[in-house]
């Protein structure tokens, strides 16, 4: 989870510098990693974390990039894995209850992509299947301050009071 960690925030201080295609590179290998500690990872909460960061970092650079159609990719495929590991029966418990409070998140991150950016055709299948969601531009809009993104000194999950919590390997800010 470490090398997760350091890559991860070498990607940050790239796309902080605005070197974006370093810092595409080493978010690639962060979700890389992540997707290998997903189900691994004794810790489901870091591993469920790290897996959901590493996805939003890549869309949040592809914002950036003027490429809202590959940020749309990254948010869906991070929200449909965890509703599937969240689904799943032969998944362990924890790692399951993580998915399922970490989806909350994704879903409102997409919500607040669609308020912003308007839909996309992944967008609107994706949460069709979830039931009836009005997908019109500006209804899910909330501040930058509530987006995944790990640096040194910021929360992992806001809560909705205080919008912090920590995790034992570091503290993740939202950009």
């Amino acid at each position: 989870m470490r090398h997760w960690q350091r890559t991860i925030e070498m990607g940050n201080r790239c796309f902080i510098n605005n070197e974006l295609i370093d810092a595409r590179e080493h978010y690639l290998h962060a979700l890389a990693l992540a997707q290998v500690l997903l189900e691994r990872w004794h810790d489901a909460e870091e591993a469920v974390a790290a897996f959901a960061i590493s996805h939003h970092n890549l869309g949040d650079l592809h914002l950036q990039l003027g490429q809202p159609e590959e940020t749309v990719e990254y948010l869906c495929a991070c929200h449909e894995r965890l509703l599937r590991i969240g689904a799943g029966l032969r998944v362990n418990e924890d790692l399951r209850a993580a998915a399922v409070r970490h989806s909350r998140r994704t879903y409102v991150e997409l919500l607040n992509f669609i308020g912003e950016h308007g839909t996309y055709p992944r967008t609107e299948r994706l949460l069709r299947r979830q039931g009836n969601v009005e997908l019109r531009p500006g209804l899910f809009a909330t501040p930058q301050s509530m987006r995944y993104h790990l640096e040194k000194s910021a929360c992992l999950i806001p809560c909705l009071s205080c919008r912090t919590a920590t995790t034992p390997w570091n503290r993740i800010s939202m950009r």
